[in-house]
């Protein structure tokens, strides 16, 4: 199991931490896209995850991130991000940071109303890569795709840092797998918004 030396914490609505040399899983979703009285159950749970060890807060928000990702693969809300440009808009933030410097993007999935990420941070810290994403990617897609809503992302992200080897390979095959557990393709090989 990795031990990656704790940089810093913080909390919006949801718990960030920061380590050195971690690999981040980071998920991404529109904005409205999960109902707001099934969001308000997830957010509850999210706030009572402090009284909690750190090691059952793992396990809790495993189970927390399962409901929410059962609720972004039935989309209750038209998503944007596969429609028109905005998978090129997305991959091109994607490899912008990437050739920056910024990030060594592993694994990434878009799917229509929500983005997995899987990297390691190679500049910066995780709340200004992710806010600088977002604010990039939405002004893009706003321009160029038309997107006409307030925001396009919702305002927190959920994210995990791997802990070991096994976590890394059970996160790619996740990601991977995730347009077909939506039932958008039989295969992953056959969609056509991944890394791979």
């Amino acid at each position: 199991m990795k031990k990656p030396e704790t940089i810093s914490f913080y909390r919006r609505r949801l718990p960030h931490w920061s380590v050195r040399d971690g690999l981040y899983f980071v998920t991404i979703r529109q904005k409205n896209s999960i109902p707001t009285d099934a969001a308000m159950k997830i957010r509850g749970k999210i706030l009572d995850l402090e009284i909690y060890s750190e090691t059952e807060q793992v396990l809790l928000k495993r189970k927390i991130f399962a409901e929410m990702e059962e609720w972004l693969d039935r989309p209750s809300v038209e998503g944007i991000l596969v429609k028109g440009e905005s998978p090129e808009i997305i991959k091109g933030a994607i490899k912008f940071r990437e050739e920056g410097g910024v990030w060594r993007m592993i694994e990434y999935v878009i799917m229509p109303n929500h983005l997995h990420l899987f990297f390691e941070i190679k500049s910066g810290s995780l709340k200004d890569i992710i806010s600088g994403f977002k604010r990039k990617t939405s002004t893009e897609i706003r321009k160029k795709v038309g997107f006409e809503g307030e925001h396009l992302w919702h305002r927190e992200w959920f994210d995990h840092w791997s802990r070991s080897g096994e976590q890394d390979d059970r996160i790619r095959k996740y990601i991977r797998n995730n347009p077909v557990k939506a039932g958008m393709v039989k295969i992953c090989n056959d969609w056509p918004f991944g890394s791979w």
